[in-house]
């Protein structure tokens, strides 16, 4: 392990929780920089719905295409939203560095179906255990998940104490803690399905250019 980890703190799963152990601390930069990403994606479809008149002049298009085109653009943007969120921070495991997987490169969730997962009630406790239950659903018997009244910082100490494993995004890895080693799991994420309907008497440009970028992205697409 690094010299440079990060202590852990001494933590155990029968101890009685803090009253404050799951108040994360407040940053308004932080949440300004989340609402300017919600307020950015609203303004950039409210700038489109603005342009509508000057659309139609320079187009010569009436109210049901132009209709149509602001469809289109908001379907184009849900695409690549989506597949935008494949690029995000990736899935790791954070098991104790004496382990039997920690010495290997990567596990799969095959190789993590038989361990007991520690994860938080709070924070984003409840979409991790979610997602260890989605992905392990078809194993019998099903996954082994508990659940704590504790901060990330608790919980991987309890996972350095030889308590459990847990899942982390890959960022958490950037501060390494004493007795603790992250490792990517190679089967996660799978790719995102998307499905579309369409009219095939729609010759519409708008739909077939974005009919061709769909096809070009399914074909160039690899799991991450």
């Amino acid at each position: 392990m690094s010299d440079n980890c990060i202590p852990a703190t001494k933590a155990s799963p029968s101890s009685s929780p803090s009253s404050s152990a799951d108040i994360p601390n407040s940053s308004p930069l932080a949440l300004a920089i989340l609402l300017l990403g919600g307020f950015i994606t609203v303004f950039d479809l409210f700038v489109v719905n603005v342009a509508i008149p000057s659309m139609q002049a320079d187009l010569g298009a009436d109210f049901a295409q132009i209709g149509f085109v602001i469809a289109g653009y908001e379907l184009a943007f849900g695409v690549l939203l989506i597949a935008g969120g494949r690029l995000g921070e990736p899935l790791l495991v954070a098991l104790p560095e004496n382990h039997s997987l920690a010495e290997r490169a990567s596990v799969t969730w095959a190789d993590l179906a038989a361990e007991a997962f520690l994860v938080r009630r709070g924070g984003t406790g409840p979409q991790v255990h979610d997602h260890i239950v989605l992905r392990l659903a078809s194993r019998w018997p099903g996954p082994s998940i508990l659940r704590f009244d504790v901060e990330r910082s608790s919980l991987l100490s309890m996972v350095g104490q030889g308590f459990g494993v847990t899942l982390v995004g890959a960022a958490t890895s950037l501060s390494p803690t004493c007795g603790v080693v992250f490792l990517p799991i190679t089967d996660e994420p799978e790719p995102v399905a998307f499905s579309a309907v369409w009219s095939p008497y729609n010759r519409d440009a708008v739909l077939r250019n974005l009919l061709a970028l769909a096809r070009e992205m399914s074909r160039s697409a690899q799991p991450i």
